[in-house]
């Protein structure tokens, strides 16, 4: 799995522990997008359940006025945890350098997790 940057990584790491269950799951990449951008990280993860493997969403986006790019970071995690929102990719392309980096390595990790998801369980990389 490939980090932006050595803290994206530790963040990452630290996530995977507090989240354990969503870090095995094919809902790891919410993880990887929260642990590159601090701001989505603290917004997001109170609405993470780590019992039942729930992402309050709709809920979230109802409390929380994001940043147009924060949103689009928000909407795509969304989008890797159920692949049934609206989501354009195009908008990805307004996003600052370290985000749009962010984005693309999840989109391009989701693509490879979708493609083998009926080949066998999809779990996310090892890192600890």
């Amino acid at each position: 799995m490939e980090f932006i940057n050595k803290r994206h990584q530790k963040n990452y790491t630290k996530l995977c522990r507090q989240f354990p269950k969503f870090s095995m799951s094919q809902h790891y990449l919410v993880l990887y997008l929260m642990a590159g951008n601090k701001e989505l990280e603290n917004n997001m993860k109170d609405y993470l359940n780590e019992y039942t493997l729930e992402f309050s969403y709709q809920q979230m986006f109802n409390e929380i006025k994001f940043s147009p790019e924060i949103s689009m970071l928000a909407q795509l995690a969304v989008h890797l945890y159920q692949g049934r929102n609206d989501f354009k990719a195009t908008k990805l392309f307004h996003l600052n350098e370290n985000n749009f980096n962010l984005a693309m390595n999840a989109c391009e990790y989701g693509l490879r997790s979708y493609k083998n998801d009926e080949q066998e369980p999809v779990t996310s990389p090892s890192t600890v």
